[in-house]
Order: C-alpha cells, then sequence, then structure tokens
C-alpha cells in the first residue's frame, strides 16, 4: 500500500526531508521551507513539460511509457526539492532525473 499526502514525502519515518548544506553538516528541513521549495520548483517545472515528455518519448520509445516516466520524474523532483539549489539549470535537473530514473528504477 503506498503513502498518499505528507506521509509518502517522509524520509525514513520523520516529517521532514534531510537538506544538505554541506560536508561538514547535515540538518533537518523545516516543513515551511520544504513546501516553499516544493511549491516552487513545481510551478519553474511545468515549463519543461513538454521537452521532458520528448526526452522520455525518445527514450522508451512507447507513450504510455513515456507519460509514466514523467509522472515518475515530477515525483521524484518534488520529493527532492531541498536537493535543488535555485538559479542553477532545473531543466539539466530534471533531464538528468529522468535518465537516473531508467537506470536505477524504484523497486516497488
Amino acid at each position: 500500500m503506498r503513502a498518499t499526502g505528507r506521509e509518502s514525502l517522509t524520509c525514513a519515518g520523520t516529517n521532514a526531508l534531510l537538506a544538505y548544506r554541506g560536508p561538514e553538516q547535515t540538518r533537518f528541513a523545516e516543513p515551511e521551507a520544504m513546501d516553499h521549495a516544493r511549491e516552487q520548483l513545481s510551478t519553474e517545472a511545468l515549463r519543461h513539460l513538454d521537452a521532458l515528455y520528448n526526452l522520455a518519448r525518445w527514450l522508451v520509445r512507447d507513450p504510455v511509457e513515456a507519460e509514466d516516466l514523467v509522472h515518475e520524474t515530477y515525483l521524484r523532483a518534488l520529493r527532492a526539492a531541498q536537493q535543488f539549489h535555485p538559479g542553477t539549470n532545473l531543466r539539466a535537473w530534471l533531464f538528468s532525473n529522468t535518465a537516473e530514473y531508467l537506470l536505477h528504477p524504484v523497486q516497488a
């Protein structure tokens, strides 16, 4: 059974995801900051939807599988929103997440 809502965004049973802050320090991200980061990322990421679908379609050669791949890429991106650094290339980050999922799919 899959968790829904906030439960699906937990990490190792906690209510916050770990945010990497440097080699010497890792801390829990504040839930409000995580929500803001996810909201901002989701808004920006939708601008790349067509390009991401085209990449997925080229990689898997099947429209239905391509849609599933794009969906999974967006879910992974939203879960990892704290790892994205604003000002960097979001499109490249999404594309690399797509390729990464093909190489290492989540085991159900």
